[in-house]
């Protein structure tokens, strides 16, 4: 069984149809007040709502396409299940029941409709999960280090990596990428408080890599089934394609079998990120554009990752020269001292005026395409941020 065949997906087929109405609500909520909430534990995101007029907590779930109750909340609330259905979920006969109409108010806006009820024991200080699929089409920043999620009004232009988003999926994938090239999809989990799972291939190949990793055993078990037993590490730095994690626990995506981790979609995944990893990267959602973008979140500050600087002279203030430190990306690429700027990521910095240094001061892992002048020829570069403090 994968996560994408948990209790979730299952039961979206079965009443998918019903939430139409919430989804309404929630998208015209996300358009005008942005909600701050705190981790009800440190591996959550929590939702704060009511329902006939009565306090509940969702825990917001990117690994749910749906928002549902669970029993004793439920019963807690006075809510009657008035359909009892009978679906498999992961070889068991599971009833999944239906509440009446009811009132509820979510994210500043509130409607009536019917909710699923998941026969589950509750997450702690969690009455229900919130799917991000409800949002809508209006993109949406997760802050996992700020304890928040926000919508936006419009996309960061630079400082962000672009990934494509499954737009089949009903849980949250992307395709991870290195130079352009697919890696494979990502499954984030929101809802899970693991850091990072990968194939069993990308595992085994880790392994070979760093031999001397120290390795133990953990358990993840899901509301139904047996608890899944695999091998745990700890990674200083994973490169999965061309997102860096950093200071994270990894290990195989414990549910694949023969060597694949499958979807309940059929289609592949190699890897799965949760909450653990989340707190490491701050992640926008946009369905209109059909894209994720990410940004690494290190302890190593701020600083120039080029290598490089581009100063006015006292010649010509209107050019810009650069200068540059060996073994660095700027030097590493092929720039050379006294080549002057005309143009980074296609902005133009050939009449001088505009400051490149946001530019370089972007997260490890972003990718500058810089043209340059020397000798009357013009030169373009490919170059990749990095890290240059200890």
């Amino acid at each position: 069984m994968s996560r994408s065949k948990s209790i979730k997906d299952s039961v979206a087929v079965l009443i998918g149809g019903i939430f139409g109405m919430l989804a309404l609500l929630a998208s015209a909520a996300w358009a005008q007040t942005p909600q701050a909430n705190p981790y009800a534990s440190e591996q959550r995101i929590i939702l704060d709502g009511s329902i006939n007029q009565k306090p509940v907590r969702f825990l917001f779930d990117t690994g749910a396409s749906f928002t549902a109750l669970f029993t004793a909340p439920a019963s807690r609330l006075g809510l009657p299940n008035e359909t009892n259905r009978t679906i498999k979920i992961a070889g068991h006969d599971v009833p999944v029941g239906l509440t009446p109409p009811v009132d509820i108010v979510l994210l500043g806006k509130d409607a009536n409709t019917r909710l699923p009820i998941l026969p589950f024991p509750s997450p702690a200080e969690c009455d229900g999960i919130f799917g991000w699929r409800t949002l809508g089409d209006s993109p949406f920043y997760i802050d996992a280090p700020g304890r928040r999620i926000r919508p936006l009004t419009a996309l960061p232009i630079n400082g962000w990596q672009r990934w494509p988003l499954d737009m089949d999926s009903t849980q949250l994938f992307f395709e991870a990428t290195s130079d352009g090239k697919s890696r494979g999809r990502v499954f984030v989990d929101s809802g899970s408080p693991i850091a990072l799972r990968v194939s069993p291939q990308l595992w085994q190949e880790w392994r070979k890599l760093n031999p001397q990793a120290g390795i133990t055993l953990t358990t993840y078990r899901y509301a139904v089934g047996e608890p899944m037993i695999h091998e745990l590490a700890w990674a200083k730095e994973y490169r999965l394609g061309d997102l860096l994690f950093k200071d994270v626990d990894i290990g195989p995506i414990p549910e694949a079998k023969d060597g694949k981790a499958i979807a309940a979609d059929g289609k592949e995944f190699i890897a799965t990120i949760g909450m653990g990893a989340l707190r490491h990267l701050r992640m926008i959602v946009s369905r209109s554009t059909k894209e994720v973008l990410t940004q690494s979140i290190s302890p190593i500050p701020e600083h120039n990752r080029l290598g490089a600087v581009f100063t006015s002279t006292t010649k010509d203030v209107s050019l810009r020269v650069v200068r540059l430190v060996k073994d660095t990306p700027a030097d590493l690429a092929g720039l050379k001292e006294g080549d002057v700027l005309l143009a980074i990521n296609g902005t133009d910095f050939s009449t001088g005026g505009k400051n490149p240094e946001p530019f370089l001061m972007q997260p490890a892992g972003t990718k500058l395409a810089l043209k340059v002048k020397r000798d009357q020829t013009v030169h373009e570069f490919a170059v990749v941020l990095q890290n240059l403090l200890p």
